[in-house]
């Protein structure tokens, strides 16, 4: 217990006021993915199945926060958690408020084949495409067992054996780093309980307190509490991320948990309560370098003057108020409630107002892959929000997206029957073209344009 104190002490004696700089890794939305191997349709049949058991199961269950879906997220970024350091990849997410990572004791969390819940390759046509991309936890829950790939099909029938076990190392999050408490010096044990739901189902286990950096700087947070997930949905799997790093506001953290950055600033480690986001523009290379957080202050080697600053309406996500919005002779006036979200690939809003846009660029909302298809040499206008009275450009590169060498994404998607929330998501495309710098004391987004637009 003394040498655990000593430590920490260390921590914050070593406290000096500064700015911090941390770069984001950007990869390949698992949409995309699929879609480029034309096995999406398929998996859109997979996830509806893994969601309809979700939402039965948690149906009674009051203590859940719903999030945005995780095959969104595309940002990442490094931290350590504890004394020596153990390393994760997490998304920095503005849609969210807790840090969790899975626990040494992590598994998935797969529905069971019994109990009335039919095999989901019932289905799907015999031996579908998609049995070839999926890996061994997802593929006997998809796919007839003689479909699967043939490096999977040894493991195959101990799955089924034992899929509606409570432990099986089959269902280890092995894919995943871990975190071990008993190998840090810091750990603070905390006991409560958490719980996070997803569309396509959960991370749930129990919280502890540790030392949090982001790496590569020096900015560490002691005292941190964060959750230790026990039991992932299966459909982390298939994603490169380990966890996920809230950065909204502790309003809507699970169990009232303080975000780690707002730690920070009340810890007086950073020099102002703000952090900016810059992200580049991607490409189709996997795990390339995506930008920067700063945290602390504005980053002024990527981003220009501030335009403006705008006063949240809800501090709770980073929610404000959007003017209206306008394509080429196209305008919609209306005052509506938006969202600035790193945790969204593409921008979200109500479905006439996308659909026309779409028409407009000759985009076609292709079923098969359920969103809007555009030629990738489609050069028009901007699309424009207007925000406290200034308007702001989305340019082309940033709305026409790559999938593959053929094929591009509009990046834009409707919120077709959703009756609450905001009406508009500013996801990726909105924030590759400004530079977000969010004040959480002052409850204030702004918003700059990036000096290079690459």
């Amino acid at each position: 217990m003394i040498l655990k104190f000593l430590f920490i002490l260390f921590f914050i004696i070593n406290i000096t006021l500064a700015i911090f700089k941390i770069p984001i890794i950007n990869t390949i939305p698992l949409r995309h993915k699929l879609i480029a191997k034309k096995v999406y349709t398929h998996y859109l049949l997979y996830r509806e199945a893994i969601s309809s058991y979700h939402e039965k199961k948690y149906i009674n269950d009051k203590y859940i926060q719903p999030v945005e879906d995780v095959q969104d997220m595309i940002y990442m970024a490094n931290i350590s958690i504890g004394t020596p350091p153990q390393y994760f990849k997490v998304v920095l997410d503005t849609g969210s408020a807790n840090l969790w990572i899975p626990d040494a004791s992590c598994e998935y969390e797969l529905p069971k084949m019994k109990n009335n819940f039919t095999p989901i390759y019932k289905n799907l046509p015999e031996c579908s495409s998609l049995c070839n991309v999926l890996d061994y936890h997802s593929c006997p829950h998809l796919c007839d067992p003689g479909c699967c790939k043939k490096q999977y099909k040894n493991l195959l029938d101990k799955i089924f054996s034992l899929i509606d076990h409570h432990k099986t190392d089959d269902r280890k999050c092995k894919s995943k780093a871990h975190f071990d408490k008993n190998k840090s010096l810091t750990y603070i044990k905390n006991g409560t309980n958490f719980k996070i739901r997803y569309g396509t189902g959960s991370a749930n286990g129990y919280q502890g307190t540790d030392v949090v950096c982001l790496t590569p700087t020096s900015l560490c947070i002691p005292y941190q509490t964060f959750g230790q997930a026990t039991h992932l949905a299966q459909f982390f799997s298939d994603t490169p991320i380990d966890g996920i790093l809230g950065l909204a506001f502790e309003s809507i953290a699970v169990n009232g948990v303080t975000p780690p950055i707002i730690n920070a600033y009340n810890m007086k480690i950073l020099e102002k309560p703000i952090f900016t986001v810059y992200m580049g523009h991607y490409g189709l290379k996997y795990e390339q370098k995506g930008g920067v957080f700063t945290y602390g202050g504005m980053d002024e080697d990527n981003c220009d003057k501030v335009i403006g600053y705008i006063k949240l309406t809800s501090p709770t996500y980073w929610q404000f108020n959007i003017e209206g919005v306008s394509f080429d002779k196209f305008s919609d006036k209306m005052t509506s409630s938006a969202i600035s979200d790193t945790g969204t690939s593409l921008i979200s809003g109500p479905k006439g107002v996308v659909d026309f846009i779409a028409s407009k660029i000759g985009s076609v909302f292709d079923k098969k892959f359920q969103t809007w298809v555009v030629d990738c040499k489609y050069n028009g206008p901007p699309i424009n929000f207007i925000i406290g009275g200034k308007i702001y450009e989305i340019p082309v590169i940033n709305y026409v997206l790559p999938i593959d060498g053929e094929i591009c994404e509009f990046g834009l998607f409707s919120l077709d029957g959703m009756s609450f929330g905001p009406r508009w998501i500013l996801g990726d495309p909105f924030i590759r073209s400004y530079c977000q710098i969010h004040n959480f004391i002052d409850k204030t987004i702004g918003f700059a344009k990036p000096k290079i637009l690459i």
